[in-house]
């Protein structure tokens, strides 16, 4: 006879590997850090953008949140978790606005086209992720999406971050107003969204590494 205490072992066994799957953005530390997993968004993208979920105004507070990074400039951008699904794409991208919504803009910086977030199909990498020197000082919302490779189903992953970007080198140090910022962004191409029905019917496909049809000027 199996006992409550195997049962008990057994369960939570389980419990373990699933909360230890998938990824979720360890820097720059994520909205919501607390509250948000490390599982794909919603199929029907109900939580998108960010895996938002409830009241904005808290889901999107900055308190206790200090990423920062200089344009020009790279931060180190890693996760935490442990299945890589052999990897996939990723992007990264800003938008100026601090409590994203289904209608906000986003504008791709980056787009790494296989080999994220593992580089090796593995384990979890980090990446350097340059920041434009055209982009102006300011707050802006940072977007990382990863659409997985080997996940056995169509998966779409995106965590979000605040970040202040001081302005690069020989540039005006104060923050620019938000309608600078914003159309300093309109340069940089939309990013590409997959798998959540509701938002749109684009697929990616299973057991490859999705290119982008506008990745950008930065493409690893």
């Amino acid at each position: 006879m199996v006992s409550l205490t195997q049962n008990l072992a057994a369960a939570l066994a389980i419990f373990g590997s699933t909360a230890s799957a998938h990824m979720i953005l360890a820097n720059p530390v994520p909205y919501a850090k607390d509250t948000i997993t490390n599982s794909p968004l919603s199929s029907s993208g109900s939580n998108f953008p960010c895996q938002l979920t409830g009241d904005a105004s808290t889901f999107y507070s900055t308190s206790g949140l200090s990423n920062t990074a200089t344009a020009g400039e790279s931060i180190t951008m890693s996760f935490t978790g442990s299945a890589v699904h052999e990897g996939g794409s990723c992007q990264v991208a800003l938008s100026t606005d601090m409590q994203p919504s289904q209608t906000t803009r986003w504008s791709v910086i980056l787009s790494i086209e296989g080999g994220c977030p593992s580089k090796d199909g593995t384990s979890a990498s980090t990446y350097d992720v340059t920041i434009p020197s055209d982009i102006p000082a300011g707050t802006y919302s940072y977007a990382w999406t990863w659409t997985s490779k080997l996940s056995g189903t169509q998966e779409y992953y995106m965590n979000c971050a605040p970040i202040t970007i001081k302005a690069a080198s020989g540039s005006k140090a104060r923050s620019q107003n938000i309608r600078m910022r914003s159309d300093a962004l309109d340069s940089y191409p939309p990013l590409a969204v997959y798998n959540l029905a509701d938002l749109n019917s684009c697929k990616s496909t299973l057991s490859s590494d999705p290119t982008y049809p506008f990745p950008g000027a930065t493409v690893d």
